[in-house]
Formats: C-alpha cells, structure tokens, sequence
C-alpha cells in the first residue's frame, strides 16, 4: 500500500514537471538556421553567438550539427545579435535580430564564405609585416639615441624576418635608411678652370 502510494506520488510530480516545463518553454523564444558555403553545403562545427542587448547583455554559445544545423532554445524576448565563425571562414554578424514568445524566430541558410588562400596567405603575411615594423622600429629609436649597435641587432633580426632581401645588404639599407650620414666634404678634381 506505501509502494503503491510512493509511486502515484512520484508520478503525479513527473506530470507536474513536465507541465511546468512545456509553460516555460512557452514564455520564452528560439532561434534556429542553417549555416552553408558558397555551395550551399552544410557548414559544421560553426561557432554560433548570440548576443542579448537589452539591459544586462548575456551570450548563448552554440555549435552547428554536422548538417550546419543549429537552434537555441531558451531565449527571452528581445533583441540579439547573432555572430558566426570558423577557422578558415569569413566571419558573420546579424544585428538587431528580435525575438518574440513561442515560435522559434528561423534565419533560414546563413552564407558563412571559405577564405581563399590568397586571403589566408595576404593575412600571414600582414603578421609578418608588423612583427618587422616592430624591429626595424627598434632599430631606428636605437639609432636616433646613438646605439649603433643595439640597430644593427634590430635591423639584422629584421632583415632575417624579410626572406626576399639578402642579410648583408638589407642590413646596409635599413641601417642607412635610419639617419644621415655625415657628408664627405668633396675632392679636387685636379682640373682647373681658367
């Protein structure tokens, strides 16, 4: 009889739970899509942020399926923003995105574009390009304070860092390129003029 009366209990807490569940999921929204490529391919392991912006900002972090497919349950009413990226991948934002109680809000396919190789070798070598500004940077503020030798260092570490400039010669360049060298007051000629 106390079995009995356990498991009507446990039961009818199941019931409730599971009510209470379906209201709560009714008082707030979703957002849903489909992230594809330039050939309308599903794109997995997509990093999907959505931004709340209303008051507090709050981040919901979600990952697309194998299929590109993603969904967020949960959400309050309001505005988001929502971002995607991926290694190799253009990065994409939609701003001001409302979303209302009930229906998911769908995004249908979001076009998140390959970066070419070009593109990823023009970004590699922007790094390299700051990392010798950096030195040939040192470099001159050694020169200007008369530490000849702390420039050469940072020139010679510059140009190790330029693969198309040979070291003796780039070294030259950067070196002279840093201040003025004094003139040479100029030779006779042996030539007179009458």
């Amino acid at each position: 009889m106390v079995a009995r009366i356990l498991r009507t209990g446990l039961l009818v807490a199941c019931v409730l739970g599971v009510l209470m569940t379906v209201d709560a999921y009714a008082q707030t929204g979703a957002i849903r899509g489909t992230v594809v490529d330039e050939q309308g391919q599903g794109v997995a392991g997509v990093q999907v942020v959505i931004a709340f912006r209303g008051g507090v900002n709050r981040e919901f972090k979600s990952e697309t399926a194998d299929d590109g497919d993603f969904i967020r349950v949960g959400l309050q009413s309001g505005n988001y923003d929502v971002s995607f990226s991926k290694e190799n991948h253009q990065p994409f934002e939609i701003t001001g995105i409302r979303v209302r109680v009930g229906d998911p809000l769908d995004l249908g396919d979001v076009l998140l574009p390959s970066i070419s190789e070009e593109m990823q070798a023009a970004a590699k070598m922007q790094e390299l390009n700051a990392e010798i500004m950096v030195e040939f940077e040192a470099g001159i503020a050694a020169a200007q304070v008369e530490d000849y030798r702390g420039a050469i260092a940072a020139f010679d570490k510059s140009s190790r860092s330029t693969p198309s400039l040979p070291r003796r010669i780039s070294t030259r360049v950067l070196l002279t390129a840093s201040w003025e060298r004094p003139r040479r007051p100029r030779r006779p000629t042996g030539r007179r003029s009458s």
